[in-house]
């Protein structure tokens, strides 16, 4: 089974149990955003297939937006670390979300 890189590096480097925040490009878009990643897994009715691949996140502000919860497919995320200017659960945010939320159907790893 096939797994993007984004989809790999939540999964082995930053699971949404450890909370750790990370940084991530949407489609290639200019800015990072910042993220934290509390469920990954795959979409309603989808099988295990990057294109069905998912993390739920609480996005903290960006681009002038407020920050508010996102569900991103991970194939057009490029992520990476956050500097190490301060402990990376400083940064953990991220209101407690619904068992019953519909983006991610198949869990595989989610916050506890």
């Amino acid at each position: 089974m096939a797994q993007s890189n984004a989809f790999k590096f939540i999964h082995n480097d930053h699971k949404p149990q450890n909370k750790t925040p990370i940084y991530a490009q949407y489609k290639s878009e200019a800015n990072a955003r910042e993220l934290c990643p509390h469920v990954l897994g795959y979409q309603a009715g989808g099988g295990t297939a990057v294109a069905d691949e998912r993390v739920l996140c609480y996005q903290l502000a960006y681009n002038g937006h407020s920050a508010c919860w996102r569900c991103f497919e991970t194939q057009y995320l490029d992520c990476n670390e956050l500097p190490n200017q301060q402990p990376p659960k400083a940064h953990w945010k991220g209101p407690k979300y619904s068992k019953k939320q519909g983006s991610v159907q198949t869990v595989v790893d989610e916050t506890p």
